[in-house]
């Protein structure tokens, strides 16, 4: 019998778990240059919770910050996964990584 097609990913269906507290470190060189921007980011998400990768939507404007949010989302965000009939399930979903300097720590 042939096999049914995978099922595409689940839209925005995750939801994050204390990812808005889990901002990544202000780059030091953009820090002292005083940059700072906000990073869309579409964020593929396992069906284990674990961010398997995550693109740019709309840059910050600084390709510095961009990386940077990308590889602190990848290594410590994590979502509760989406569910299609009860089973957790890969998704996607996309979210704003913010830069500002008067939050900087």
């Amino acid at each position: 019998a042939p096999q049914a097609p995978a099922a595409p990913p689940v839209s925005a269906a995750a939801t994050g778990i204390n990812n808005t507290h889990s901002t990544p470190p202000y780059p030091d060189q953009e820090r002292r240059a005083g940059v700072q921007g906000t990073v869309r980011l579409h964020i593929y998400i396992t069906a284990q919770g674990t961010v398997s990768n995550a693109t740019v939507v709309q840059s910050s404007g600084n390709a510095d910050l961009d990386t940077n949010a990308i590889a602190w989302v990848i290594a410590h965000w994590k979502y509760k996964p989406a569910l299609a009939s009860g089973t957790p399930v890969a998704s996607e979903s996309e979210a704003n990584v913010k830069y500002d300097l008067k939050h900087a720590g």
